[in-house]
């Protein structure tokens, strides 16, 4: 693996770390399914190689501390069906149980979670924002983590949840985000661009069919775990997820996708 490519493939590895990893490791904890992962586990660990011994080669000692510890987190991703097993094992557990639940409840006032949201808006906090007389500036920052999320996130998700995702996993509550894609919907029809409208209609229906209230959701996926079949089914999804996306990645990343 050159550079160009261990450097793309990290970059991918950090989109999943920044918006999804949290999410599961919330559910999961140390034991992840790995086939969520964007690349196989020694893929993504051979291109963080390839990152770090560049910045050790410039000196840069920093940088290189960052890609171990990022290397690291791969350590909490298992065998699909080992991390499944797992997680009925533990959730079967009433205490571990609630505190599973607080954690899918709290997850978008965690320290993480509010940090990252924070970033995009440098000059109007968050808090402030009035969803009811949305700016074209604020509401594109809302679409686009939006959009972030749906790539990195929400397909993983599904798959596990199986469209009846716990909407505290959202960026946002369904509430802003639907004021939002409302919004941008609007704005786009106004001009007679019915297509981007209409992608924008598609978000606020992915949203308001696949999100739904965190005790129904994860109620929904401990039934499917405990369901051999059901179990087997969401292994099989999230293990051909990752092959077609890893493949059409690796395509995209080399280039090879240009005639």
């Amino acid at each position: 693996m050159d550079l160009k490519e261990a450097q793309k493939v990290v970059s991918e590895y950090g989109g999943f770390l920044e918006c999804a990893n949290e999410r599961f490791g919330a559910i999961f904890f140390t034991h992840i399914p790995q086939s969520l992962l964007p690349f196989p586990p020694e893929h993504i660990e051979e291109a963080l190689n390839v990152v770090a011994k560049f910045y050790h080669e410039k000196g840069d000692m920093g940088k290189v501390r960052l890609h171990q510890e990022v290397m690291a987190e791969l350590m909490c991703f298992k065998s699909d069906e080992d991390a499944l097993l797992q997680a009925i094992k533990m959730f079967n557990d009433k205490k571990f149980w609630d505190f599973v639940m607080e954690s899918v409840k709290n997850f978008r006032s965690s320290p993480a979670q509010t940090n990252y949201i924070s970033g995009f808006f440098t000059d109007v906090p968050f808090e402030k924002i009035d969803f009811e007389k949305l700016d074209i500036s604020t509401a594109h920052k809302i679409v686009k983590i939006y959009g972030i999320f749906l790539k990195n996130a929400h397909m993983r998700l599904s798959f596990i949840f199986n469209q009846k995702i716990p909407e505290s996993f959202l960026p946002f509550s369904k509430y802003q985000l639907g004021k939002a894609l409302e919004f941008y919907s609007k704005v786009y029809g106004s001009f007679g661009d019915d297509e981007n409208a209409e992608v924008y209609a598609s978000g606020k229906t992915i949203l308001e069919e696949d999100y739904v209230e965190d005790e129904i959701a994860m109620n929904e996926l401990l039934k499917n775990l405990s369901d051999k079949e059901a179990r087997d089914s969401i292994i099989s999804d999230i293990k051909e997820f990752q092959l077609k996306s890893a493949r059409l990645n690796y395509i995209d990343l080399l280039g090879l996708n240009k005639k």
